[in-house]
């Protein structure tokens, strides 16, 4: 990080767009490792970084080749600052943060699908900047995502209807034909989607309510199959937010396979142990929904009812309180 920065100080001069860009990148980068690490918010030599005369400057040069900024950069540039506030403390200014803004509506129309991912992610993120967002901007990405989605792969259809599920006034404006679009993205890349993008894309529909009541059925036996698939391999808060999801989602939870009950059953016993207070009472309280006499599931019931009595070695371990997503 100080081999960046002072190349930030040395060299600013010369820097154009891509090199900004570049560097707020490869900063946001770094500070979350170190943060995920155990470092402490993105200290630099105890000095915090929004303080650091180098990072100062480096958002001068954000501004000042603002305008030159292409759809990678605007992209890449938003989701670095988005990463530095909510990971490592780092606030963004609410003025750049605007005009960032204005220059991913200039560009949209130019954007990929990771880029549109990145983007939509971004604001999920930073709730200030989405409650400002205009409406022109939430138009034009919502026109990229509808183009780009068949393009998308598995994690940015994943991420994409993620950030949707987060962002209110985007998801109530979603026109039909970007919800089909989605859609059709999702079962497409269902048989290539890993654990967690199953559990968030499972999670994403659990609250867009127009577009879980348009699943089609074949959407919904995709994220079966791949929900089955990848459960051995969740861990415990994939299982929670699985299981939560489809509580739900009425109409796929009593489509439920046998198989794929088992399947959740299995890995909540496996994951039991590594719950926390939050996925203990997801899991539970999506148990008592998907295992309801409407929708019969003995191979989910039995399992449960040891995960409630190890909820008590849990919570002896935890002095917090079992808060439950409703």
């Amino acid at each position: 990080m100080e081999a960046l920065l002072d190349g930030v100080d040395e060299h600013h001069k010369t820097f154009d767009f891509i090199h900004v860009a570049t560097a707020v990148t490869r900063i946001a980068k770094l500070a979350r490792q170190q943060r995920r690490s155990g470092g402490s918010n993105a200290v630099i030599q105890d000095a915090p970084l929004a303080s650091d005369e180098r990072y100062v400057k480096l958002m001068g040069l954000v501004v000042q080749t603002l305008q030159s900024f292409q759809a990678r950069e605007a992209a890449n540039v938003f989701s670095g600052l988005a990463t530095l506030q909510v990971e490592c403390g780092v606030a963004a200014d609410a003025d750049l943060l605007v005009k960032l803004g204005a220059a991913i509506a200039r560009v949209a129309p130019d954007m990929n699908d990771q880029g549109v991912a990145n983007t939509l992610n971004a604001y999920a993120k930073l709730e200030e900047a989405a409650a400002e967002m205009p409406r022109s901007l939430r138009d034009a990405l919502a026109e990229v995502v509808e183009r780009v989605a068949p393009d998308m792969n598995a994690q940015g259809v994943a991420n994409t209807l993620n950030a949707y599920s987060k962002l209110e006034e985007a998801a109530a404006e979603m026109p039909r034909s970007l919800r089909d679009a989605l859609a059709a993205a999702a079962e497409r890349v269902a048989p290539d989607m890993n654990a967690q993008a199953v559990a968030n894309t499972l999670n994403a529909y659990s609250k867009l309510e127009e577009a879980a009541a348009e699943m089609p059925r074949s959407l919904r036996d995709a994220l079966a199959q791949a929900a089955e698939r990848v459960a051995p391999s969740m861990n415990a808060q994939a299982v929670g937010i699985t299981l939560n999801a489809y509580s739900k989602l009425e109409e796929a939870a009593a489509e439920m396979p046998r198989s794929l009950r088992g399947a959740l059953a299995e890995a909540a016993e496996r994951v039991a142990p590594d719950m926390n207070a939050q996925s203990v009472a997801n899991t539970l309280n999506a148990g008592d929904c998907v295992v309801s006499p409407r929708r019969p599931g003995p191979h989910l019931a039995e399992p449960l009812h040891q995960l409630e009595a190890e909820r008590t070695v849990v919570l002896s371990s935890r002095a917090d309180r079992i808060p439950v997503q409703r």
